[in-house]
């Protein structure tokens, strides 16, 4: 599900920094418009991918000795991540084609209040068109298991 930072319920299944942006914007807050995809999405994402088994299997395994190798997996796994087309075509009903847009990872597991992640995925700027927003939101979900 995708749900606009301007909703007035938070909801579950969001990342912490689309939930700390959504209770700024309703404390009145200027903060841009935008959209957060729910974790759903990604969970299809995977599924889709055929990669859940392959990446559970990788992340029990690893140690500090394979972590290379295990890296270089994951890279060649996740790169059959492609969104669901129904994600797409909710994408597309939110964006408007001359506009740029960020693109940024929201983990359940990040900007917490006792530890902090920022800046260890990727973040996408200057992202214009359906495609390349959902291309971009790949790459987010890549980032989750880049070593860099």
């Amino acid at each position: 599900m995708i749900y606009d930072l301007s909703d007035s319920h938070i909801p579950e299944g969001i990342g912490n920094k689309a939930t700390y942006l959504m209770r700024l914007k309703q404390a009145g807050f200027r903060v841009p418009d935008g959209f957060v995809l729910g974790t759903g999405i990604f969970d299809e994402t995977v599924v889709r991918a055929g990669a859940e088994t392959e990446i559970a299997s990788i992340l029990r395994s690893l140690t500090r000795e394979n972590i290379t190798a295990s890296g270089e997996s994951l890279d060649g796994i996740t790169k059959k991540f492609l969104l669901p087309e129904s994600a797409v075509a909710e994408i597309s009903l939110r964006i408007k084609p001359d506009m740029k847009y960020a693109v940024r990872s929201s983990a359940t597991k990040e900007d917490l209040g006792s530890l902090s992640f920022a800046g260890q995925y990727k973040t996408f700027l200057n992202i214009s068109g359906v495609a390349a927003v959902a291309e971009a939101v790949t790459e987010c979900y890549r980032s989750l298991y880049a070593g860099t």
